[in-house]
């Protein structure tokens, strides 16, 4: 009987008990699981691989959730010069995608209703926490009052891709109020804490913050076939 020589056993040996490679996120220590990029071609995008059920990305430009989506083997195809050296293409969703929100300001004044007029904004960057946990800053200015407004999101774990988005209120004034506009078609949010409430409209919701304190934002998709 021939036996393989000393070295092919050893190669066999790391093979077969070599961990599984692990998709990028709070689990995986040796990838960062929240990083800017430029995705389907929108710029100034931040993106956040959640967990295996669902990663979600938001617009810096506005601090406006951009998607969410089922992750592929990738999550997000790391094209271009600054990944693979090839230039022109650029870093595009890899999966399905769950919601994608419209291009546009996504912090608004309210009226009686509807929202008037969009809130100057400016995005403050991102903070990481405890493993899975990421909070991002944005700055409003409502005549002369500046709202510090801190969003953190989660997963969580169900039949269908729960997003979790946290939000805490700082600096808006006694009389003040502002509204975040979201799109999805009914029952796609819901709304608790005292510093929110969920109003729908015609093409979608908005949660409007009425005073300082913590809202927390539920969207629920079903699992794409």
């Amino acid at each position: 009987m021939k036996f393989p020589p000393p070295i092919l056993l050893l190669a066999l040996c790391l093979t077969a008990h070599a961990p599984a490679e692990t998709r990028r996120g709070p689990a995986n220590p040796g990838e960062p699981w929240v990083f800017r990029c430029v995705l389907d071609d929108r710029p100034r995008v931040v993106v956040a691989a959640l967990g295996d059920a669902a990663w979600a990305a938001w617009d810096t430009n506005y601090g406006a959730l951009y998607q969410a989506w089922q992750p592929g083997n990738e999550g997000v195809k790391l094209l271009g010069a600054v990944y693979d050296g090839e230039h022109g293409p650029q870093p595009a969703t890899d999966g399905k995608v769950l919601l994608r929100e419209p291009l546009g300001p996504a912090w608004f004044a309210p009226g009686s209703g509807t929202a008037v007029s969009p809130v100057p904004f400016r995005y403050k960057g991102h903070r990481l926490g405890a493993p899975g946990r990421v909070s991002f800053a944005y700055e409003l200015h409502l005549g002369g009052s500046t709202v510090t407004v801190e969003e953190s999101p989660t997963l969580k774990p169900g039949a269908a891709p729960n997003l979790v988005r946290s939000f805490r209120i700082f600096g808006l004034p006694a009389d003040g109020k502002f509204a975040l506009k979201l799109s999805g078609g009914p029952g796609t949010w819901a709304a608790s804490g005292s510093a929110a409430q969920l109003k729908p409209s015609a093409d979608g919701a908005y949660l409007v913050f009425t005073r300082n304190g913590e809202a927390v934002l539920t969207g629920t998709w079903p699992l794409p076939k």
